[in-house]
């Protein structure tokens, strides 16, 4: 860097060195400002948005995760709060496996996911930072490109939408990368490797799949490429059998430290409807090709799949960095991968690409766009690069080309801005901005060019456009709401039908019941939101709502216009099919005309209905009658999350109205006995003449097997490092 110039005092210069080394913290701040003043709310897309992901799936997963250790002092495997039951064990979305994500249980919610989702924010940045330092950039490119990622636009827009896991799993990315630079996996095959990073990689791969399975994949592709591009093969077979050996090493130890999640997952996946996921619906909502604009126009409350806004001062960096020539191996490397990414995002917008939903495992990822955010550590790397070579000045002819290059840029955005107005008639304030910040931006980098005694001034006036213009893009992709006003939706509904003394379940059409709401009452939904739900399931409950999906749902009942409180208006439920199912109440947010259901109240316009052939939670049908006059009624002595008791008195079936799934196991008298499916569906017992005590658990293999698996993973990780360590001391 310049020296000062020589008119600055010595107190300036003191100050000036001050900002440098608070400037460290740069990628915490930005962050912070945003996110602390809503800490206590639950987020939303905007002030007029219904739904988030994180109030309707992670904070009743959390409020259940964190009542039944509290009532029954066990981690639940099952939950039966929605969708009749499904094995909470075996979903990515129950937070059971990620140990951060169980601090949030230790404090009050939403206060706890705002806190962990703010952590790991910065936790992103930090890594952000050191990688882009490990990569060669100096100080102020290091600070530019971690602000950019810990603050770039999609993550905050899926802040918005409520997709708790993505934000809790991209930030251990950079360091993924920054560990294999570390524990040297990029080096020379005799170079010394630290015990304490040899194995790093393998547990953020790990982090990262335990916080959320699919952003694993594209964590364990990027890592990969970034391993085998960036080492150097010139000594021969040698390099190469060294890059082979630790990139199988690391998978291996990986693949057993997932195992007690990746196994009950991928038995849960083969009979769920994700299993027959077709090809168009593995590449749903494919970047628009026009939606390609948004890399220089910032998309203020747009829709978070389709935001790849990284700044405009970052993409004009990029640029920079690319025409300024003279690209290294790494940074040619991210500029492939953000190029790679942008057109994957495109999917079925690109001939042939859909095709990739062939591949094994690749076609279950679904919403293709979300690859941007490997393009937008992408353009943060590149752009603090480009940033550093502004500052350092290493090739004079080399910069002036990078800025004639983002000169153009900056021409074109305001052409093109100035053409769709133009057209449109319309001032969009996105296209306005857009405008205003690149000519700033273009000013403050012809400064740096320019005047070289200025550059530490300029640089923090350079930072502060883009935070800026970061921080104003952001506020914009999400909206927060009192814990009050978002929990009390259906709390009328729930107090009418809550019975404490009888296990029962509730149905609605029209989403009337929230599943937040149910959870704090502990109420039992038929229906549910969830991407995970069992085929046999789905398929019962189209012939019982009379709702036929049409291809893979997010929900059940199927909302096919995306308006719950209309969209099955004319659907005719089957009484005796959720009957079946422990349901007794319908509520529904318009009246429903069937024979089998009684209106018992109308309650802020939801109509509550009672089902007359609502069925126990479990009942014994008599061998000669299959009827349903003569069913003899069974005490539930026990009801917990992985353990059911019953006293029931035979000969007869004893129907649970439970799902049936691998790894329930019943005992009757205590000996082992089988179980039966009832009704295509339901666990049944076979009971002999007399009274029976009946348990039934819940023990999966699957997860056994990958805990046993986990744990010689663990052994390997400290053994390896113990047997290292010694090898040391010896030497």
């Amino acid at each position: 860097m310049a020296s000062q110039p020589e008119f600055l005092s010595r107190s300036t210069s003191w100050w000036l060195d001050r900002i440098r080394r608070i400037s460290r913290f740069g990628p915490l701040l930005l962050p912070i400002v945003l996110l602390i003043p809503i800490l206590n709310g639950f987020p939303y897309p905007s002030a007029e948005a219904e739904y988030s992901d994180l109030v309707i799936t992670h904070f009743p997963n959390a409020y259940y995760l964190k009542s039944a250790i509290t009532q029954w002092k066990a981690v639940p495997l099952w939950s039966s709060t929605i969708m009749s039951g499904y094995p909470f064990c075996a979903n990515p979305l129950s937070g059971l496996y990620y140990p951060p994500g169980w601090l949030a249980l230790l404090m009050p919610l939403p206060f706890g996911f705002n806190l962990l989702v703010l952590l790991h924010l910065l936790w992103g940045g930090i890594g952000a930072f050191l990688l882009i330092k490990s990569e060669g950039a100096g100080h102020w490119g290091a600070v530019l490109g971690s602000i950019a990622f810990a603050a770039m636009p999609k993550l905050y827009a899926h802040y918005g939408a409520g997709h708790l896991t993505l934000l809790y799993a991209i930030p251990w990315t950079p360091w993924l990368l920054l560990v294999s630079r570390s524990g040297r996996l990029i080096s020379e095959p005799k170079a010394d490797v630290s015990r304490t990073m040899r194995w790093m990689p393998a547990i953020c791969l790990a982090m990262t799949f335990f916080a959320d399975v699919r952003w694993a994949f594209y964590a364990g592709v990027i890592w990969i490429a970034y391993i085998v591009i960036n080492n150097d093969y010139r000594i021969g077979k040698q390099q190469v059998w060294f890059v082979i050996r630790n990139i199988a090493a690391q998978l291996i130890v990986t693949t057993l430290l997932i195992a007690p999640l990746a196994l009950p997952l991928g038995q849960f996946v083969s009979q769920s409807t994700r299993a027959s996921i077709t090809q168009q619906e593995s590449f749903a909502l494919s970047l628009p090709i026009s939606r390609l604009l948004g890399l220089i126009y910032p998309d203020f409350g747009g829709f978070h799949e389709w935001m790849i806004y990284p700044g405009i001062l970052i993409f004009m960096l990029f640029v920079l960095r690319i025409f300024a020539r003279n690209l290294n191996r790494i940074v040619k490397f991210w500029v492939l991968t953000a190029i790679l990414c942008w057109i994957f995002s495109l999917g079925v917008n690109i001939p042939l690409l859909s095709n990739l939903a062939r591949l094994p495992l690749l076609g279950l990822l679904r919403v293709p766009p979300r690859a941007s955010f490997l393009s937008g550590l992408a353009l943060a790397v590149v752009a603090a690069h480009g940033y550093d070579m502004l500052i350092k000045k290493k090739s004079e002819e080399n910069v002036a080309r990078g800025f004639l290059a983002a000169v153009g840029l900056a021409f074109f955005t305001l052409t093109l801005a100035i053409v769709m107005l133009i057209m449109s008639g319309n001032f969009e304030r996105n296209l306005i901005w857009a405008v205003i910040i690149s000519i700033l931006g273009i000013v403050g980098v012809g400064l740096m060019v320019k005047r070289h005694e200025y550059n530490l001034i300029w640089s923090i006036l350079v930072l502060g456009l883009v935070v800026v213009d970061l921080g104003i893009t952001n506020s914009t992709l999400y909206s927060s709401r009192s814990e009050a006003q978002t929990l009390e939706q259906g709390t009328l509904i729930a107090t009418y039908v809550a019975d404490p003394d009888t296990k029962i379940r509730i149905y609605s059409p029209s989403y009337s019941m929230p599943q937040q709401t149910a959870a704090i009452h502990a109420l039992e939904l038929a229906d549910g939101v969830d991407p995970m739900q069992l085929a046999n399931y789905a398929a019962y409950m189209e012939v019982a709502t009379g709702v036929i999906g049409q291809g893979y749902q997010l929900s059940i009942p199927a909302f096919a216009g995306g308006d719950p409180s209309h969209d099955n208006v004319e659907a005719t439920p089957d009484e005796r099919l959720l009957g079946l199912l422990n349901v007794k109440y319908v509520v529904a947010s318009y009246p429903i005309d069937s024979g089998g259901l009684d209106l018992q109240t109308n309650l802020g316009g939801i109509f509550v209905y009672e089902n007359r052939e609502f069925k126990p939670r479990a009942w014994v049908q008599p061998i000669e009658d299959s009827g349903s006059d003569n069913l003899r009624t069974v005490e539930i002595t026990r009801y917990e999350a992985n353990r059911i008791e019953l006293n029931a008195v035979g000969p007869g079936t004893l129907v649970i109205s439970e799902i049936h799934y691998p790894g329930w196991y019943a005992q009757m008298d205590g000996e082992p006995v089988e179980m039966t499916v009832a009704y295509d569906l339901l666990r049944g017992i076979e009971l002999p003449a007399g009274r029976h005590e009946v348990s039934l658990s819940f023990r999966p293999m699957s997860l056994y097997i990958g805990v046993v698996m986990a744990i010689v993973g663990w052994v390997i990780i400290l053994f390896s490092t113990f047997r290292q360590g010694l090898r040391r001391d010896v030497e």
